[in-house]
């Protein structure tokens, strides 16, 4: 993937196209795959890459330089996972990847089935080495075990994270070709173009609390169109990213993104909270999940949200027994549903200024875990606080 653009994405699995999402404008038309050019350039390029951990291949020489690239985003209805489809290798085929934006590295699975006639491994102390930092290197052949995708000689490694499997583990760094999607016109290019010629180091994600509808992933510049020709960029609100803790294994940073929280309020009320486990310093903080189904607290602050969401609630609506993994659940009946979702208590996260909060409404506060019964849509971090 593209520096900045943190995201490591494993493969579900490599068949079963993902329905497209249509962003539709008077300024903006339909989205289109970019696709291979009739001229190639031999020169190669430098990318970000990753067991195998993906670069690109260099492609045409284009003057056409669009500004904003999207992946249509899915919900997986049993992991209930975030997934994006791209498609990779030569010739190519479609390849269902798990948004994870801890990440480093996008990555698939290079051991089954891994055919490209474009693949090509990162050779020790090469460009693309150096871009995914690190000086990993390794021969992993034993004996006369033939060299494959994902076992070569002299070749540089880094080290990948399964949050499904919750393993880490060490991927070989290549480069191959993929496409996705953008907007206007059609594009000839590949990622290591994207990187170094143009593409801004930005990202936007919008994801879907529903498995029926699709979120969607923006790359590059604004305009981040919506259906109805909206620019989502219109009505955002900005807080800054925290730089993160240092990470022993990996030997940096970790890839996570930090935000400053500094109270919970519903209604208007302010919860108590213990202070101390919001600060990044003293080991505590706030980051931004997407491997994570659901918005998890550490146990003080959960009781304190749970507590405070049930005295704010409607006298007549009930409470229901829990249904895991949630406590807090209720009657659905009892709860009257508008156009921002279920009429749910207002919860607000404070930011990093006094006037700049993030407003959950029941849409996103609650969640319908069957015809009858909603439950409050955060989960308790059962460890020491």
């Amino acid at each position: 993937m593209w520096k900045g653009v943190k995201g490591l994405w494993n493969v579900i699995k490599p068949y079963d196209r993902l329905p497209s999402s249509r962003v539709e404008s008077d300024d903006e038309v339909p989205a289109e795959w970019f696709g291979p050019a009739e001229e190639e350039d031999d020169t190669e390029l430098e990318s970000d890459n990753s067991p195998c951990c993906v670069s690109t291949s260099s492609l045409a020489k284009t003057t056409l330089q669009p500004k904003t690239f999207f992946l249509a985003v899915e919900k997986d209805p049993t992991s209930l996972q975030h997934r994006a489809e791209i498609q990779q290798r030569t010739h190519l085929v479609p390849i269902k990847l798990s948004i994870y934006l801890v990440g480093d590295s996008l990555w698939v699975d290079c051991e089954k089935g891994y055919n490209s006639s474009t693949y090509k491994p990162a050779q020790s102390k090469s460009k693309q080495c150096k871009l995914e930092s690190t000086t990993q290197c390794a021969d992993c052949l034993i004996g006369f075990v033939e060299r494959s995708p994902g076992c070569n000689r002299d070749a540089c490694y880094n080290i990948i994270e399964n949050p499904l499997a919750e393993i880490l583990s060490r991927g070989e760094i290549l480069t191959d070709l993929f496409q996705i999607y953008y907007f206007r016109s059609r594009f000839q290019n590949n990622s290591s173009q994207l990187l170094n010629l143009f593409l801004s180091r930005k990202f936007g994600i919008c994801l879907s609390s529903s498995i029926e509808r699709n979120g969607i992933i923006f790359i590059g510049n604004s305009p981040y169109m919506l259906n109805g020709g909206f620019d989502a960029l219109r009505d955002l609100i900005c807080t800054p990213i925290l730089n993160s803790p240092y990470d022993i294994v990996r030997d940096k940073k970790i890839s996570e993104y930090y935000i400053k929280v500094s109270s919970i309020s519903i209604n208007g009320k302010n919860v108590p909270l213990n202070k101390t486990l919001l600060s990044l310093e003293k080991k505590g903080g706030t980051n931004i999940s997407t491997d994570l189904p659901y918005t998890m607290l550490a146990t003080s602050i959960y009781n304190a949200v749970t507590k405070a969401f049930v005295a704010a609630i409607p006298k007549e609506v009930r409470s229901v027994p829990p249904v895991e993994p949630f406590t807090t659940c209720f009657n659905s009946r009892d709860i009257r549903i508008s156009r921002l979702g279920f009429n749910a208590p207002e919860i607000n996260i404070g930011l990093h200024k006094k006037k700049v909060h993030w407003t959950i409404t029941g849409a996103n506060s609650l969640v319908k875990v069957n015809e009858d019964v909603v439950c409050l849509a955060f989960v308790e971090r059962r460890t020491i606080d």
